[in-house]
C-alpha cells in the first residue's frame, strides 16, 4: 500500500500544468461524446461513462445547443437525459448551461443543473469552471448540494494534448457526509483526418491516502473514415463502448453502445451548431495570416524609418498600435524614431547657428549676394532658425537700399525692428538710409 502524497503532487503537476481538450485538435464539426459542461479535460471516447469530453476552445468560437439520452437495457439500470447550450459572449469567453435528469427503476432520481464559464487564450490555453446544483432522491429521501468543478487545457504540440479537471472542489455535503474532491487527467494523440487516441486516469478522492489501485484508467480511439463519419470505441475497467458519429454542416448525431456484465445501454446525442464551423487548423491559419499582415506593417514602418520618412513611419506605428497593441518590437522602433528625431533636432540647431554666423559675416562684409544665397539655404532649416524672418528683412532692406528703393527699404527695416527692437544692425542700416535720403534731397 502506497501512502505517499508525493505521488499526488506529481500527478497534479503532470496533468494540471498542461491540459487540453481532444476537441481542441479535432475540427469543431467532429463530435465528442459526453460532457462535464466546461469544467473537464477532453480525453477518452466511445460513450458517456468513458468520456469527460469538454470543448471550451471550440465552444468559445461557436455557439451550439443539443441534447443527449442514455437508455439502460437492464432492469434497475440508470436512464439519463440531458439538454445543454453554449454561447460565446466574446471570442475568448463563453458561457453555457445544462440540465440533466437521471433515474432508475430503484426509485433513484437525480437532477443536475449546471452553469459554466470558459476562457480561451488564443487557442493556447483554456480554463473552465462550472457550478452544479444537484438534487438527489434515494428511496424517497431527498438531498441537495452545490458542487464546483474546474479544468485546465493546453496543447503541447499540434498532435498532443493533455489536460486535467478537478470536480467537487468545494467538497459539498451529501447525506451529512462530504463528497471527496476528485481529479481526472488525460492525454490525447491526434492525427489530422485519420485518428485520435486517448488515455485517462481518475482519482476519486484526492484528499485521502491511496495506492495505485485507487487510480482508474480508461482508453479510447476514434477513426475518421471520411470527413462526415467517425468510428469510436473505449474501455473503462470492465465496461466497454463502441459508437459512431455522423456530422454534416451544423448537425452532429452520435450513437454509442455501452456494455458491462451488469450494465448495458444505448447513448444518443444530437447537437446543432450555429454560425460557421471553425476548426483549429482554420484558426491557426487565420492567426498565421494575421501575423503575416502584422509583420508586413511593422517592416513597412522600418523601411520608412530607414528612408528617413519619419512622418509616415510614425503614422504606421500608430496604426500598428491601434490594430495589434503595443509590443516590444514596435516600442523599440518608436524609441529609435524618437532618438533619431532628437539627434536631428540637435544637429539642425547647430547647422542653423553656423548658417546664421555665415549670413551675418557676409552681411557685415558687404557680400549681400552671398548672404542672400546663404539665407535661401537656411530656409530648409526654418523650424530651427528663430531669426530667419529678421535676417530676411535685414538683407532685403540692404538690397533695396543699394537699388535706390528707399521707401521699400524703410518698410523692411521697420518690420525687422518689430522682430528685434534692440538690433544694432537695423539701427545702423536705418541711420545710413536716412543719410542717403538726405544726400539725395540735397
Amino acid at each position: 500500500m502506497i501512502r505517499n502524497r508525493t505521488f499526488i503532487f506529481i500527478f497534479l503537476v503532470v496533468f494540471v500544468l498542461a491540459g487540453k481538450s481532444l476537441a481542441m485538435s479535432i475540427p469543431v464539426n467532429s463530435p465528442t461524446v459526453g460532457s462535464l459542461s466546461l469544467s473537464g479535460c477532453g480525453v477518452s471516447l466511445g460513450g458517456p461513462h468513458i468520456s469527460a469530453a469538454v470543448n471550451p476552445s471550440s465552444l468559445a468560437l461557436q455557439p451550439y445547443t443539443g441534447f443527449s439520452v442514455f437508455y439502460g437495457l437492464e432492469k434497475h439500470n440508470i436512464n439519463r437525459g440531458r439538454a445543454e447550450f453554449i454561447f460565446p459572449l466574446l471570442p475568448w469567453f463563453a458561457t453555457g448551461a445544462a440540465t440533466e435528469v437521471l433515474y432508475s427503476d430503484m426509485s433513484n432520481y437525480l437532477q443536475n443543473h449546471s452553469i459554466s464559464l470558459s476562457l480561451n487564450f488564443f487557442n493556447r490555453l483554456c480554463l473552465g469552471a462550472s457550478g452544479r446544483a444537484v438534487i438527489t432522491t434515494e428511496a424517497d429521501v431527498s438531498d441537495e448540494y452545490l458542487a464546483l468543478d474546474a479544468g485546465i487545457m493546453l496543447p503541447l504540440t499540434r498532435w498532443l494534448n493533455i489536460g486535467a479537471a478537478a470536480y467537487n472542489v468545494n467538497q459539498p455535503e451529501r447525506g451529512g457526509k462530504s463528497l471527496p474532491m476528485g481529479l481526472r487527467g488525460g492525454i490525447t494523440l491526434y492525427k489530422d483526418k485519420y485518428f485520435a487516441l486517448a488515455f485517462e486516469g481518475r482519482i476519486e478522492d484526492m484528499l485521502d491516502d491511496f495506492d495505485v489501485e485507487d487510480i482508474h484508467y480508461s482508453y479510447g480511439i476514434e477513426l475518421f473514415p471520411s470527413s462526415a463519419i467517425s468510428l469510436r470505441g473505449g474501455i473503462f475497467e470492465d465496461t466497454w463502448t463502441a459508437g459512431a458519429g455522423i456530422f454534416s454542416g451544423p448537425i452532429d448525431f452520435e450513437y454509442a453502445y455501452v456494455y458491462d456484465e451488469d450494465f448495458k445501454g444505448h447513448y444518443f446525442q444530437y447537437r446543432r451548431k450555429f454560425g460557421v464551423p471553425i476548426s483549429r487548423r482554420e484558426v491557426e491559419l487565420s492567426n498565421r495570416v494575421a501575423n503575416v499582415e502584422k509583420d508586413d506593417l511593422y517592416l513597412s514602418a522600418v523601411r520608412r524609418f530607414k528612408n528617413e520618412d519619419i512622418s509616415t513611419a510614425r503614422a504606421i506605428v500608430d496604426e500598428y498600435s491601434s490594430l495589434y497593441g503595443r509590443d516590444e518590437r514596435i516600442e523599440g522602433l518608436e524609441a529609435d524614431i524618437n532618438d533619431w528625431v532628437e539627434r536631428m533636432r540637435v544637429l539642425n540647431l547647430g547647422r542653423a547657428q553656423i548658417l546664421k554666423k555665415e549670413i551675418l559675416r557676409d552681411f557685415y562684409a558687404g557680400r549681400i549676394k552671398q548672404a542672400r544665397i546663404s539665407l535661401e539655404n537656411a530656409k530648409i532649416l526654418a523650424p530651427y532658425f528663430e531669426d530667419l524672418n529678421y535676417l530676411e528683412h535685414l538683407i532685403k532692406a540692404r538690397e533695396l537700399l543699394e537699388e535706390g528703393e528707399y521707401i521699400r527699404a524703410e518698410t523692411h527695416l521697420v518690420e525687422a525692428l518689430k522682430i528685434n527692437p534692440d538690433s544694432s544692425d537695423v539701427k545702423n542700416l536705418y541711420k545710413r538710409l536716412q543719410e542717403v535720403i538726405k544726400l539725395s534731397d540735397e
